[in-house]
């Protein structure tokens, strides 16, 4: 039989180690019971750890969800307060345009309406930048500028299309002196050296931009600009004051240090032109778990798209600026008519061309003193009375007139290669060619003219060949070589009538207005078309130097007949008015002058359309219809976004109930896992701390013993 008997060693550590586990459960009550939670460390309770870890990190989630949803309620709070006083002032204008539609308003009534809605205008562009936080809440991402400006602006850059196959950017600069909003549409269409791609600028490169754009008229206007480098500093003009230009090139070969084919031919952009200074972007928000919500709206959903939108203008501060303008306007009694510089394409009658010099900015001014204009009196011959017994008789001739002003002479000359002064030398002088010698009318694809060219040879006039023209103003240039360097020469022709003299009566209506020759008889005594070219740069006052400024009026006669005067303009303002005897009676039936202050250049081109001038006409009145349903469509449109905005609110107030559940539930969930129970770890801590003091005395009881024992 065998028996274990207990070392003192190992009695001396059971004691102690019975003594050291009580004292550690009194010291980890103790902490319990003073930091009020279970776990303090790890080590108290590892799973417990893990879930009060990841209950505090979605408290945390559903903090931020809270922050987030009281941003995006600011927000919206804002916008639907903002949105409902947009729709109030339109309510005031839409009461102002019904009660002008139902009555007859003096000029000062008009006057005191426009104030109104110039107030209305600028309401609205104060609401339009409304700020939270210092933020503004409709410029899309664009936060920290305001959504809209006070005056039209040029945007910068122009928004390039997903197709284009170059990295090339163009711009935008100018101080804009237009009245609407509009989107300009720019395409590449050629470089200088005929490569399908290419930088302007780099090794002597050009690139020729064609333009588009919808006007203050409602008119599209065309036409192309070349740019020859890049940069700011090259930016040419495409009408009221705005300018394109190409950025830097992006890519450059390292080995030659060029540019790369910054550019093809077909690459589109798109220039804006307006008030919307923010953008489109969406900002969004997370409510909770995989819940996301936008919470901004931006300007051109609520005052939607500036420009011309299928055919149509629909931007609100568009339309109220319109309004304005022509309420303005309309009292006005102007004592001239403006000419626009801007022609007709002759192959699409909703395009506009605009072949000016850019920098030419003079108006061609038509007298309206119509008062003042006579004729023979049928009762007595030696005497004369008005012409006109009201404005609206004038106004009615000269639309049937269609009266058009060419800058020069009937025939317009320009050359790549060749300057005026070289063109000029050779003395061009154009005949109806012999063998179109019965052409009459008006030139056209279905009805083409042919002219031959004779030029001055050192003193004898040489036969330069023959050009055919397919279409009348800038936009039908034909081309013929010089007879000297054979480089080309661009010309078009004037949208009159040609007549050769030899079919038609000098006493007929027409008048014979061109003569006729075969190249190798002498120049006929009869009439020739030559090009003028007259000194740039001179004083708009008088035209210092020959030749006075030349210039050709087009207009139609009572039998539809395209006609033309050829006149000599010696000075500018209305000290130099140009008479015009359209009829042919002997008596003035109107005139022009060149508003003063002004420049032109050879090849510009102006036509008159009346209804662009208000010149006592009561414009506002045309639009009434047309302003009434278009502030009933963007009220309408708000009230869409208002509704939308309070849907979006009411969203944010059930996520927001929602989210209180989550948090109540999260801290029960963590007090569960962390909070310490009062009551149990009060009667552990008595419990063990009894059981730590009978630990102490049964030790030292025994352990007395044994040392008696032992001894």
């Amino acid at each position: 039989m065998s028996s274990n008997r207990v070392t003192l060693e190992t009695f001396y550590r059971q004691t102690m180690y019975s003594v050291l586990r009580r004292k550690e459960d009194l010291l980890r009550l103790n902490e319990q019971m003073s930091s009020g939670s279970r776990i303090n460390r790890p080590s108290d309770d590892s799973i417990g750890v893990i879930a009060s870890h990841l209950s505090q990190r979605m408290l945390e989630e559903v903090e931020k969800y809270d922050t987030n949803l009281d941003h995006a309620r600011s927000w919206l709070q804002q916008a639907e307060s903002t949105m409902q006083s947009m729709s109030d002032l339109i309510s005031m204008a839409k009461e102002r345009a019904e009660q002008m539609s139902t009555g007859t308003y003096t000029p000062e009534q008009r006057q005191m309406i426009a104030t109104d809605v110039r107030n209305f205008l600028d309401q609205l562009l104060s609401l339009a930048n409304t700020q939270v936080n210092g933020d503004y809440i409709f410029a899309g991402t664009r936060v920290d500028q305001p959504a809209a400006s006070s005056e039209l602006q040029v945007d910068g850059q122009a928004q390039a299309d997903s197709a284009n196959a170059g990295p090339g950017e163009l711009w935008g600069q100018g101080a804009y002196t237009g009245l609407l909003s509009r989107d300009v549409s720019l395409t590449v269409v050629s470089f200088g050296s005929g490569a399908l791609a290419g930088t302007p600028g780099v090794a002597g490169e050009t690139m020729t931009l064609s333009y588009s754009y919808v006007d203050d008229f409602d008119r599209t206007i065309s036409g192309t600009v070349t740019l020859d480098s890049t940069g700011t500093g090259n930016g040419v003009d495409i009408g009221d004051g705005v300018q394109v230009y190409a950025k830097d090139a992006k890519l450059w070969d390292a080995a030659t240090g060029l540019a790369v084919a910054s550019y093809n031919v077909g690459d589109t952009f798109t220039l804006e032109v307006g008030r919307n200074q923010g953008n489109d972007e969406a900002m969004d928000v997370n409510l909770s778990w995989a819940n996301r919500m936008q919470y901004n709206y931006n300007l051109e959903d609520l005052l939607k798209t500036e420009g011309v939108s299928g055919g149509n203008r629909s931007n609100l501060l568009d339309i109220l600026t319109q309004w304005a303008d022509a309420l303005e306007k309309d009292p006005t009694e102007q004592d001239y008519f403006e000419a626009v510089p801007n022609g007709l394409n002759a192959t699409n009658s909703s395009l506009i061309n605009n072949p000016n010099t850019p920098s030419s900015s003079a108006q061609v001014r038509v007298d309206g003193a119509w008062q003042d204009l006579v004729v023979a009196d049928p009762g007595d011959p030696t005497s004369t009375i008005a012409k006109y017994q009201s404005q609206e008789e004038y106004w009615n001739d000269l639309q049937v007139w269609d009266l058009e002003f060419n800058v020069g002479a009937p025939v317009a000359l320009s050359s790549a290669t060749l300057d005026d002064a070289t063109l000029d030398s050779r003395s061009f002088q154009f005949y109806l060619d012999s063998s179109n010698d019965q052409y009459s009318g008006i030139p056209s694809a279905s009805n083409p003219m042919v002219l031959r060219v004779a030029w001055d040879n050192a003193g004898t006039w040489t036969d330069g060949g023959t050009v055919t023209v397919t279409g009348t103003g800038a936009e039908a240039v034909a081309t013929f070589n010089d007879p000297v360097t054979g480089d080309a020469v661009q010309m078009y022709v004037a949208n009159m009538s040609f007549v050769s003299e030899d079919i038609v009566p000098a006493s007929t209506d027409p008048p014979a207005n061109i003569a006729v020759w075969d190249g190798v008889a002498p120049l006929p005594a009869g009439t020739s078309y030559s090009p003028v070219f007259y000194p740039e740069n001179t004083d708009p006052d008088g035209y210092a130097g020959p030749p006075p400024l030349t210039m050709t009026v087009t207009y139609q006669t009572s039998a539809g007949v395209r006609m033309h005067q050829v006149v000599n303009i010696p000075g500018t303002d209305s000290r130099n008015p140009i008479s015009l005897d359209l009829d042919g009676d002997g008596h003035q039936d109107t005139s022009f002058y060149l508003s003063e202050g002004g420049s032109v250049d050879d090849g510009d081109y102006h036509r008159l359309t009346l209804e662009q001038y208000n010149t006592g006409q009561e414009e506002s009145q045309k639009l009434m219809d047309e302003a009434l349903d278009m502030l009933e469509s963007a009220q309408s449109n708000l009230l869409k976004y208002a509704a939308d905005a309070g849907a979006r609110l009411n969203r944010l107030d059930v996520r927001e109930n929602l989210l209180g559940g989550d948090n109540l539930r999260l801290y029960e969930r963590l007090s569960q896992a962390q909070d310490v129970d009062v009551t149990k770890v009060v009667t552990e801590l008595n419990t063990y701390e009894l059981l730590y003091q009978a630990t102490l005395q049964s030790t030292a009881f025994i352990s007395s013993r044994t040392l008696a024992d032992y001894l």
